[in-house]
Protein backbone atom coordinates (compact mmCIF):
# COMPACT_ATOMS: atom_id res chain seq x y z
CA UNK A 1 0.00 0.00 0.00
CA UNK A 2 1.51 3.70 -0.70
CA UNK A 3 1.57 6.50 1.46
CA UNK A 4 -0.84 8.88 1.97
CA UNK A 5 -0.16 11.89 -0.50
CA UNK A 6 0.18 15.45 0.49
CA UNK A 7 -3.13 17.27 -0.43
CA UNK A 8 -1.24 20.21 -2.68
CA UNK A 9 -0.29 17.26 -4.64
CA UNK A 10 -3.67 15.71 -4.89
CA UNK A 11 -4.89 19.24 -5.71
CA UNK A 12 -2.17 19.37 -8.40
CA UNK A 13 -3.36 15.64 -10.06
CA UNK A 14 -7.33 17.00 -9.96
CA UNK A 15 -6.18 19.98 -12.13
CA UNK A 16 -4.10 18.47 -14.14
CA UNK A 17 -6.69 16.02 -14.86
CA UNK A 18 -9.17 18.74 -16.23
CA UNK A 19 -6.79 19.76 -18.58
CA UNK A 20 -6.72 19.11 -22.46
CA UNK A 21 -2.83 19.85 -22.58
CA UNK A 22 0.16 17.42 -21.65
CA UNK A 23 1.03 18.12 -17.90
CA UNK A 24 3.74 16.42 -16.43
CA UNK A 25 4.39 17.01 -12.27
CA UNK A 26 8.19 16.52 -11.33
CA UNK A 27 9.46 17.20 -7.60
CA UNK A 28 12.56 18.42 -7.29
CA UNK A 29 14.67 15.43 -7.52
CA UNK A 30 13.53 14.98 -11.06
CA UNK A 31 10.89 12.17 -10.38
CA UNK A 32 7.79 12.10 -12.17
CA UNK A 33 5.08 12.06 -10.27
CA UNK A 34 2.26 12.10 -12.36
CA UNK A 35 1.23 13.27 -15.94
CA UNK A 36 -2.45 13.66 -16.99
CA UNK A 37 -4.28 11.73 -19.87
CA UNK A 38 -2.95 14.05 -22.39
CA UNK A 39 0.65 13.47 -21.75
CA UNK A 40 -0.03 9.78 -22.40
CA UNK A 41 0.82 10.18 -25.82
CA UNK A 42 4.44 10.85 -24.86
CA UNK A 43 5.38 8.75 -22.22
CA UNK A 44 3.58 6.25 -24.51
CA UNK A 45 2.08 4.35 -21.37
CA UNK A 46 -0.89 5.38 -18.64
CA UNK A 47 0.15 6.83 -15.25
CA UNK A 48 -1.94 4.08 -13.81
CA UNK A 49 0.40 1.64 -15.55
CA UNK A 50 3.60 3.14 -15.30
CA UNK A 51 3.37 5.13 -11.29
CA UNK A 52 5.85 7.46 -10.37
CA UNK A 53 9.20 7.35 -12.46
CA UNK A 54 12.70 8.15 -11.43
CA UNK A 55 14.14 11.33 -13.74
CA UNK A 56 16.44 8.61 -15.36
CA UNK A 57 13.48 6.76 -16.10
CA UNK A 58 11.69 8.89 -17.95
CA UNK A 59 13.64 11.81 -19.02
CA UNK A 60 15.21 10.39 -21.88
CA UNK A 61 11.48 8.97 -23.24
CA UNK A 62 10.48 11.55 -25.74
CA UNK A 63 10.45 14.28 -28.19
CA UNK A 64 6.79 14.43 -29.53
CA UNK A 65 5.96 17.27 -32.48
CA UNK A 66 2.51 17.18 -33.29
CA UNK A 67 1.80 18.57 -36.63
CA UNK A 68 -2.14 18.81 -36.22
CA UNK A 69 -1.70 20.80 -32.58
CA UNK A 70 1.20 22.92 -33.66
CA UNK A 71 2.98 21.94 -29.79
CA UNK A 72 6.36 20.04 -29.26
CA UNK A 73 7.51 18.47 -26.42
CA UNK A 74 11.22 17.73 -25.73
CA UNK A 75 13.74 16.85 -23.02
CA UNK A 76 16.67 18.95 -23.14
CA UNK A 77 19.88 19.21 -21.32
CA UNK A 78 22.47 22.15 -20.77
CA UNK A 79 26.04 20.79 -19.92
CA UNK A 80 27.87 22.52 -17.60
CA UNK A 81 29.24 26.00 -19.13
CA UNK A 82 26.63 25.65 -22.30
CA UNK A 83 25.77 29.16 -23.75
CA UNK A 84 23.61 28.59 -26.60
CA UNK A 85 22.79 30.83 -29.85
CA UNK A 86 20.80 33.59 -29.61
CA UNK A 87 17.03 32.69 -30.53
CA UNK A 88 13.78 34.28 -31.19
CA UNK A 89 10.57 32.41 -30.39
CA UNK A 90 8.09 31.95 -33.43
CA UNK A 91 5.88 30.50 -30.76
CA UNK A 92 4.72 30.13 -27.24
CA UNK A 93 7.00 28.41 -25.11
CA UNK A 94 6.63 26.55 -21.06
CA UNK A 95 10.27 25.19 -20.09
CA UNK A 96 10.39 23.53 -16.66
CA UNK A 97 13.55 22.68 -14.85
CA UNK A 98 14.12 19.42 -13.82
CA UNK A 99 17.06 19.73 -12.27
CA UNK A 100 20.33 21.79 -11.97
CA UNK A 101 20.05 25.79 -12.93
CA UNK A 102 19.96 27.73 -16.39
CA UNK A 103 19.19 31.66 -17.16
CA UNK A 104 18.95 34.39 -19.79
CA UNK A 105 18.74 37.98 -19.14
CA UNK A 106 19.63 37.41 -15.35
CA UNK A 107 16.56 35.24 -14.94
CA UNK A 108 18.11 32.38 -12.78
CA UNK A 109 16.00 29.25 -13.35
CA UNK A 110 16.76 26.37 -11.08
CA UNK A 111 15.30 22.97 -10.15
CA UNK A 112 11.05 23.28 -9.91
CA UNK A 113 10.91 26.44 -11.59
CA UNK A 114 8.59 27.13 -14.57
CA UNK A 115 9.72 29.99 -17.44
CA UNK A 116 7.03 30.92 -19.82
CA UNK A 117 8.63 32.98 -23.03
CA UNK A 118 5.95 34.45 -25.12
CA UNK A 119 5.90 34.99 -29.29
CA UNK A 120 8.96 36.93 -30.64
CA UNK A 121 10.76 37.15 -27.22
CA UNK A 122 14.68 36.36 -27.42
CA UNK A 123 17.72 35.56 -25.89
CA UNK A 124 20.45 33.60 -24.93
CA UNK A 125 19.98 31.12 -22.97
CA UNK A 126 23.12 29.67 -20.78
CA UNK A 127 23.99 27.06 -17.76
CA UNK A 128 26.95 27.37 -15.56
CA UNK A 129 26.08 24.22 -13.70
CA UNK A 130 24.15 22.64 -15.44
CA UNK A 131 20.36 21.82 -16.51
CA UNK A 132 18.05 19.54 -17.80
CA UNK A 133 14.32 20.86 -18.79
CA UNK A 134 11.73 19.54 -19.86
CA UNK A 135 9.92 22.09 -22.61
CA UNK A 136 6.16 22.58 -24.12
CA UNK A 137 6.05 24.84 -27.44
CA UNK A 138 3.12 25.42 -29.56
CA UNK A 139 2.68 27.72 -32.43
CA UNK A 140 0.30 29.38 -34.63
CA UNK A 141 2.34 28.10 -37.46
CA UNK A 142 5.03 25.49 -38.33
CA UNK A 143 8.04 27.34 -37.38
CA UNK A 144 8.92 27.68 -33.22
CA UNK A 145 12.69 29.31 -32.99
CA UNK A 146 15.59 30.47 -34.80
CA UNK A 147 18.59 30.26 -33.61
CA UNK A 148 20.83 33.53 -34.79
CA UNK A 149 24.66 31.81 -35.11
CA UNK A 150 27.33 34.06 -34.62
CA UNK A 151 28.59 34.02 -38.46
CA UNK A 152 25.32 35.62 -39.11
CA UNK A 153 23.41 32.79 -40.61
CA UNK A 154 20.25 31.68 -39.43
CA UNK A 155 18.66 27.84 -38.37
CA UNK A 156 15.54 27.64 -38.23
CA UNK A 157 13.55 25.01 -35.89
CA UNK A 158 10.26 24.39 -37.56
CA UNK A 159 7.82 21.28 -37.59
CA UNK A 160 10.20 19.23 -39.86
CA UNK A 161 13.21 20.03 -37.55
CA UNK A 162 11.17 18.93 -34.68
CA UNK A 163 9.69 15.85 -36.07
CA UNK A 164 13.04 14.57 -37.37
CA UNK A 165 14.12 14.12 -33.62
CA UNK A 166 11.37 12.05 -32.82
CA UNK A 167 12.79 8.47 -32.60
CA UNK A 168 16.02 10.56 -32.26
CA UNK A 169 18.23 9.10 -29.28
CA UNK A 170 19.56 10.93 -26.53
CA UNK A 171 22.56 10.37 -27.45
CA UNK A 172 21.77 12.06 -31.35
CA UNK A 173 20.44 14.85 -29.87
CA UNK A 174 23.39 15.99 -26.96
CA UNK A 175 25.64 15.07 -30.42
CA UNK A 176 23.21 18.19 -32.69
CA UNK A 177 23.03 20.10 -29.17
CA UNK A 178 27.33 19.63 -29.47
CA UNK A 179 27.34 20.68 -32.86
CA UNK A 180 25.13 23.76 -32.41
CA UNK A 181 26.93 25.12 -29.75
CA UNK A 182 30.62 24.31 -30.83
CA UNK A 183 29.23 26.99 -33.80
CA UNK A 184 28.34 29.31 -31.33
CA UNK A 185 31.57 28.72 -29.57
CA UNK A 186 34.01 29.47 -32.88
Amino acid sequence: MSSPKPIQLILARQLCSSLAVPILLVDTEGTLIFYNEPAEVILDQRFEESGEMAADTWSGRFALADEERKQVVFQFRFDPGTVLPRHRHKCHAIAYTVSGEWEYEGLRLPAGALAYEPVESEHTPSSEPGAELVVFLKSETDDFLVNYMPDGSEIPMDMGFFKALEGASQADIERLSAELTDDGAA
